[in-house]
């Protein structure tokens, strides 16, 4: 009997778990069933299950993959910054080459023997062609242009570029003449004084004038305002042809001023030179050396220097392309 009941007992027992087991999963399915049909719990269930198992290892193969045998396409856009800078160096490479051909030009174009510029023509008036002149200058129709500034013994002073008819009688024409820089406060003398218009000679270099960048203002020739030497414009101010020849005179280094004319009333008008010593005085217009001349206001050495900085830069880029596109090894 003992045994009996026992076994009965025994038999209870599972069957009270079973009823708390079914009865939670039936609330727990309950509740489930309030947020989505039942159809979507199955399909629920299955994804996780399946994310669970398959999460891992596919985090592990998507690391293998990029860092092993995979190749990124994303880091060949690295590649198109690198040519650009390898395009630009060799740009400024041929740039260099180019620069320094013109300037050996000007030099070999200085040891011609100079010609007369009053016999020049049109087709002849190459640039840089070394000229001579004798006449006398027509000051009052003296252009002034400007402002350029003029730096020296690390000061900088405001001036302009005096460009003046230089009249022929014998040759009955005119030529212009690019006379130096001279400051802002420097009005020549030579215009007001009658002894002016004596016989003066200069020497200097063939000269098509100038190409200004958008930054410079338009020529105003009515209002008599140049911002830059427009040749042709400036000799049809002066009662001039437009094709009238322009030459800008330039101290060989002689220790004379080229540009001075070769009368007294001239020698008279000076102001104080800055790079002078105690009581130095100078002339003006202060004419170019050979070197300011020829000289470009972005010289050879420079275009070496930007080649080499865009060369460096393709020489970092393209390693980190590479490695880009192998995924980082």
């Amino acid at each position: 009997m003992l045994a009996a009941s026992r076994a009965a007992q025994l038999l209870r027992a599972p069957r009270g778990l079973e009823q708390v087991a079914t009865a939670a999963a039936l609330s727990g399915v309950a509740e489930s069933a309030l947020a989505l049909p039942r159809p979507c719990l199955a399909i629920q269930a299955a994804a996780r299950l399946s994310s669970s198992a398959t999460a891992p290892g596919k985090e592990r193969g998507g690391e293998g993959g990029s860092r092993g045998g995979g190749f990124d396409w994303r880091g060949a856009l690295l590649l198109l910054p690198a040519g650009i800078a390898a395009y630009l160096g060799s740009w400024q490479v041929q740039r260099r080459q180019w620069k320094m051909d013109l300037i050996e030009q000007r030099r070999e174009m200085l040891q011609r023997p100079p010609a007369d510029a009053f016999s020049l023509q049109p087709a002849d008036a190459q640039e840089y062609l070394p000229v001579q002149a004798e006449g006398r200058f027509l000051h009052g129709d003296a252009v002034y242009v400007g402002p350029r500034v003029k730096s020296s013994m690390g000061t900088s002073q405001p001036g302009h570029v005096v460009i003046t008819p230089l009249y022929s009688d014998v040759w009955g024409r005119a030529v212009l003449v690019n006379r130096g820089w001279a400051p802002s406060w420097w009005r020549s003398g030579c215009e007001q004084d009658p002894a002016s218009g004596g016989p003066a000679s200069v020497g200097g270099v063939v000269r098509l004038g100038e190409q200004p960048n958008g930054f410079v203002p338009e020529n105003d020739p009515g209002g008599g305002r140049w911002f830059w030497i427009d040749a042709p414009a400036i000799a049809r101010a002066c009662g001039l042809p437009a094709e009238t020849p322009l030459l800008e005179v330039f101290d060989r280094g002689e220790g004379q001023d080229a540009a001075r004319a070769s009368h007294p009333a001239c020698e008279a008008v000076r102001g104080p030179r800055p790079s002078a010593g105690a009581g130095g005085q100078a002339a003006f217009p202060e004419p170019k050396g050979i070197g300011e001349l020829v000289n470009l206001p972005v010289m050879p050495d420079d275009h070496r220097n930007y080649a080499a900085i865009w060369f460096s830069l393709a020489g970092i880029l393209v390693p980190m392309a590479l490695r880009a596109m192998r995924g980082g090894r």
